[in-house]
């Protein structure tokens, strides 16, 4: 097991520890301190990370995960309603809430007194809920991958937000709730959910029948410059301008592919996604050559990784 591989289980497993960390803690603060101060500044920092930071970027890169073909999921417009601009129509309640929370951690007027901010916990509770079904019985993707155990950290996560909502409930001084913040509030929340039916019917009607053929979008769009500076040829098989960067380019991800299976399906997934709308922009020899030179540094960085692998 190589360094790169140790990092990246360590990466993944620590969402996972601080969670039940933060569980642990809220359950024995709700059993033995609720009536007594707020946290202290340590706790507020560690409920921080856990109950905003964490959740909120594990909830972002639902936008990552998007698909390439119909067959790739169910055949049903269901099945992509946690999928790119559908995944993330809850993001900004969920960024105000988060703010609001981080806010809270550190104010135990707000905290002890705060009906509306009962009710914006709860909504993290209920979107987190959200997020652990999508993950488990939608999943990512049907032919790719399966991540049923990532599912684990937003479960925990739910109920941390539930403990949390304790907390505050045993205060038992919260104020009444406003009226006009109840109509907006559920508004914008039974808005954002509507308008997950459409976004997510408009991702599966416009998916292709079949999987694409792999390609190098930017690359090959760089290799069309001039050719004494971007120094390509006409590939005999595909027709198109390549150079040394797109061979560069094509052996690295055949190497992430072999050793790192996992990882090459979430960045070519991604690149998939930009890639098009990026080589699309280049559309002058001038813009090319530019694109060309801007990529030199990954170049290098990828023929040294290539070296050190040694990758022929």
């Amino acid at each position: 097991m190589n360094v790169i591989t140790v990092l990246l289980i360590i990466a993944v497993l620590s969402p996972f520890f601080l969670q039940v960390i933060c569980l642990l803690f809220l359950m024995r603060y709700n059993k033995v301190r609720c009536q007594a101060k707020a946290f202290s500044f340590e706790q507020s920092l560690f409920l921080l990370l856990t109950l905003v930071i964490i959740p909120f970027i594990m909830f972002s890169l639902s936008f990552l995960f998007f698909l390439e073909y119909k067959s790739q999921k169910g055949e049903h417009w269901f099945y992509y309603i946690h999928d790119g601009q559908a995944g993330l129509t809850l993001m900004p309640i969920y960024l105000i809430v988060s703010i609001n929370l981080s806010m809270l951690l550190f104010d135990e007027k707000g905290l002890a007194t705060s009906r509306a901010n009962y009710i914006m916990v709860a909504t993290l509770a209920g979107i987190a809920a959200w997020y652990t079904f999508a993950t488990l019985a939608l999943n990512f993707t049907k032919s790719g991958p399966d991540f049923p155990i990532l599912a684990i950290v937003p479960a925990i996560t739910c109920l941390n937000y539930l403990l949390f909502l304790s907390v505050i409930s045993k205060k038992q001084r919260l104020e009444p709730l406003d009226p006009l913040f109840a109509f907006v509030w559920f508004s914008a929340l039974i808005t954002s959910i509507i308008s997950k039916y459409s976004l997510a019917k408009n991702i599966y009607e416009n998916l292709p029948e079949e999987k694409p053929l792999s390609c190098c979008f930017v690359f090959s769009a760089a290799a069309k410059g001039h050719p004494k500076l971007v120094k390509s040829w006409v590939h005999p098989n595909i027709g198109k301008p390549v150079n040394r960067q797109w061979y560069i380019f094509k052996h690295f991800e055949t190497l992430l592919s072999v050793y790192f299976p996992k990882i090459h399906h979430v960045l070519r997934h991604i690149y998939n996604y930009v890639g098009p709308s990026v080589a699309k922009r280049i559309r002058y020899t001038w813009q090319a050559d530019l694109v060309y030179i801007l990529l030199k540094p990954i170049e290098w960085l990828i023929a040294i990784i290539l070296k050190l692998a040694n990758y022929q």
